[in-house]
């Protein structure tokens, strides 16, 4: 097996599409670690060819499942018309050559699938060469070229966990509840109100909020 990557586009690709959408006088200056990271439509003007070479057909499968989002595949046939062995010879283990045409987003979509634990072993060492030969070329990609949990910041939405990270199970409605300013404030409105007095160091009908920002309120501002 064999995998190399070609970056078609550089940062100036980047630069005249921001540019495009603002007023004139507007110069753009992110770097491409900021382009990966904010994930904005200008992150799909990085193109890449990625060629893998003697890789095994239900790899190159999984990796055409991808296509559906815009990225262009190229695999070698097996027909017998065309060189290959034919139907009564090829398995979903035969060595295929297999070019991809794809920008930065696709990447960084296509690794937190194919990076994930619970993903053909096959696959996600294609995908770990995928990054290797990406980091050459564009390190700052390769950084953003990671599984779903770490994508995710420490929440797993597989229907089993690999068991090689430490994760929480994703549940986007008690995500959203915890991370809301708006949903702590009320809270801490309720402390307020129903605790003028309170001395304690954690209070008692309030512990089962699962809240720091409660707990702050009561041993700091509420003690004063």
């Amino acid at each position: 097996m064999k995998i190399t990557a070609t970056k078609i586009t550089d940062l100036s690709d980047a630069y005249l599409a921001i540019e495009s959408t603002m007023r004139s006088g507007f110069t753009a200056k992110c770097s491409l670690d900021q382009l990966y990271r904010w994930e904005h439509s200008p992150s799909r003007t990085q193109l890449f060819w990625i060629h893998m070479m003697n890789i095994p057909t239900k790899v190159s499968v999984h990796l055409v499942r991808h296509a559906a989002v815009g990225q262009q595949h190229f695999v070698m046939s097996n027909r017998a018309d065309r060189g290959g062995a034919g139907d009564n010879q090829v398995t979903r283990n035969s060595p295929v050559n297999h070019r991809m045409l794809l920008n930065a987003q696709h990447l960084i979509d296509m690794s937190r699938k194919r990076l994930c634990y619970q993903a053909s072993k096959e696959t996600r060492d294609v995908m770990l060469e995928i990054q290797k030969a990406v980091e050459g070329i564009d390190n700052d990609l390769a950084n953003y070229m990671v599984p779903n949990c770490v994508y995710r910041g420490g929440y797993c939405c597989e229907p089993k966990p690999c068991g090689q990270y430490n994760i929480k199970r994703y549940d986007p409605t008690a995500i959203t509840k915890k991370i809301s300013i708006k949903d702590q404030e009320s809270k801490i409105h309720r402390c307020k109100k129903h605790h003028k007095d309170f001395t304690g160091s954690i209070c008692p009908e309030c512990e089962d909020e699962d809240s720091d920002t409660l707990v702050a309120y009561h041993e700091g501002r509420e003690n004063k």
